[in-house]
């Protein structure tokens, strides 16, 4: 099912897609045992999030498998940090187990940022900005990703820190717009942290 995520039939990736993102909500998704029959439930659903990233992200020779089986990797994990966000903050109080989720996506998906594959490499730099962004909230956390870049070629390098730091600056945008009234200024709303963040994220794309 994770390889048809990259199917070339658009309509069969969607629902092999749908499927296992509905596995990963665990109770709260559509395939939760027992839903729509009245019977007895399972505790945790039918695969849960932690399930299935232990097998979306199985330690595999990356060399030895199918460009499709990376690519519906890939297809899956951009759905599930897009649409499970609070499952990958470390502004939560499951933090420590959010960590991990986004270190080992983060592992995954910058072995694939300079895939000769165009597809695979182009949707791994957009699914490697969706989990290293995330980690902004935390400046230790995100001086690993930090260093981890300084590893890539400088071109490559480059293009992944812009596209990190407006993807942090997008998200801290809208925070600030949500929370603040047409009576308070932004800039005065912010924490001490967020009102260093265009100077750390300045110093970062430096």
């Amino acid at each position: 099912v994770l390889t048809k995520c990259a199917d070339s039939n658009r309509r069969g990736s969607e629902v092999s897609t749908d499927f296992r993102f509905e596995m990963c909500r665990g109770e709260e998704g559509e395939m939760a045992l027992g839903k729509y029959s009245g019977g007895c439930k399972v505790q945790g659903g039918l695969g849960g999030l932690e399930f299935l990233l232990h097998i979306v992200l199985e330690e595999r020779d990356l060399h030895s498998v199918s460009w499709q089986w990376v690519m519906g990797r890939l297809v899956l994990l951009e759905r599930l940090l897009t649409h499970l966000p609070q499952d990958f903050s470390l502004e939560t109080k499951t933090a420590q187990v959010n960590f991990q989720r986004l270190m080992i996506i983060i592992d995954f998906t910058f072995q694939q940022l300079g895939s000769s594959h165009l597809n695979i490499s182009k949707l791994a730099r957009k699914v490697f900005v969706l989990a290293a962004k995330n980690t902004a909230a935390d400046n230790q956390t995100f001086s690993q990703v930090r260093e981890l870049l300084r590893a890539l070629e400088p071109t490559l390098q480059l293009r992944i820190r812009k596209k990190l730091t407006s993807a942090i600056e997008e998200a801290y945008q809208g925070l600030a717009t949500g929370s603040a009234t047409s009576s308070v200024d932004p800039r005065e709303a912010r924490t001490p942290q967020e009102q260093d963040r265009s100077a750390f994220l300045e110093k970062f794309l430096n």
